[in-house]
């Protein structure tokens, strides 16, 4: 049947082009952003956001524990947001400094063990105390806590 010859189709060829034009005529069309709303250039500029990076200690902190019939063994990364200079004087301080990083975290692992030998509770409990004793020894003038984050990569008890 044709397409000319038939008053429904007639009608419904006539009226879709008009009803899509206005569908996508008042897609168009939305009320202007209160002034409130709209960001200034000056604020979204200012602040520039640095992706965090991530530093792995070489050497696990080791302690042994019971007597030295236990050994816990926790590998230690940092997490920093900096600069890229900054980031590479901190690359070189931790290096530098990496034994004197390693027998502080053991102190407070000792502490903490001491405390409380709950391998759960110690992965909550350790980051943040881990975090202050670094930044006290890797801080500098310029950056005075360079380390945002201590990350536990891994913990574990073996009996000896």
């Amino acid at each position: 049947m044709p397409i000319l010859t038939n008053p429904r189709l007639m009608l419904l060829s006539a009226t879709v082009p008009t009803v899509a034009f206005a569908v996508a005529l008042s897609q168009t069309l939305h009320p202007a952003l209160p002034d409130w709303a709209i960001p200034r250039v000056d604020e979204v500029m200012s602040a520039p956001v640095i992706a965090p990076f991530y530093l792995e200690l070489e050497t696990p902190l080791q302690l042994g524990l019971m007597g030295g019939r236990v050994q816990l063994s926790v590998n230690l990364a940092f997490s920093a947001r900096l600069g890229s200079m900054d980031l590479l004087d901190l690359s070189t301080r931790v290096k530098d400094r990496e034994q004197r990083v390693l027998a502080a975290l053991s102190n407070d692992l000792l502490a903490a063990t001491n405390a409380d030998q709950d391998v759960n509770r110690l992965r909550q409990v350790l980051p943040a105390i881990f975090r202050d004793t670094v930044n006290q020894i890797l801080a500098t003038e310029a950056v005075s806590t360079p380390v945002d984050e201590v990350l536990i990569m891994e913990i574990s008890l073996t009996a000896g």
